[in-house]
């Protein structure tokens, strides 16, 4: 139960870091963004950063709601990187340009992103169904120090 909370703790923080790539890549020319380009690109990042904390609260705090809005609002940052996806690969294949890596390093954080909501949604899935078995008590209500072993066979270690 702890390890897939652990999981999905980690592949939630890298999908935030996949989604921040996607939108500084987006940013190839950022001196000549219009406004609705520097608009769209907050509310990738700031989504994305909500949608993140949304996860956590909900694991956190078992909360069935708040992990049925965070499943909800999954395919925004996927839409997304298709959007970027197509506009990358329209620019590769009419521009004769300089800057194609650019180009080929978005496709990438756009594929490595989807792949990694693709994998986060599973976890938390797992994740959801353990909720109300014990983890929010066994896992963040008892309090850790540097005393607390790191695993069962080291408790008679510090007797």
């Amino acid at each position: 139960m702890h390890r897939q909370t652990c999981i999905f703790t980690s592949v939630l923080k890298l999908d935030f870091q996949a989604a921040c790539n996607v939108a500084v890549l987006a940013l190839q020319n950022g001196a000549q963004l219009a406004w609705p380009q520097i608009s769209v690109l907050a509310a990738v990042i700031g989504g994305s950063l909500l949608w993140t904390c949304m996860g956590n609260f909900a694991m956190r705090r078992e909360s069935r709601p708040l992990m049925w809005a965070f499943l909800l609002f999954s395919p925004a940052l996927p839409a997304y990187c298709a959007f970027q996806f197509t506009a990358s690969v329209e620019v590769l294949t009419t521009e004769a340009n300089s800057r194609h890596f650019l180009h080929y390093s978005q496709l990438v954080a756009c594929i490595a992103s989807i792949l990694l909501r693709f994998t986060t949604l599973p976890a938390a899935i797992l994740v959801y169904r353990n909720f109300a078995k014990g983890l929010r008590e066994r896992a963040f209500v008892v309090g850790i120090d540097e005393r607390t072993p790191l695993r069962n066979s080291d408790v008679h270690a510090y007797s």
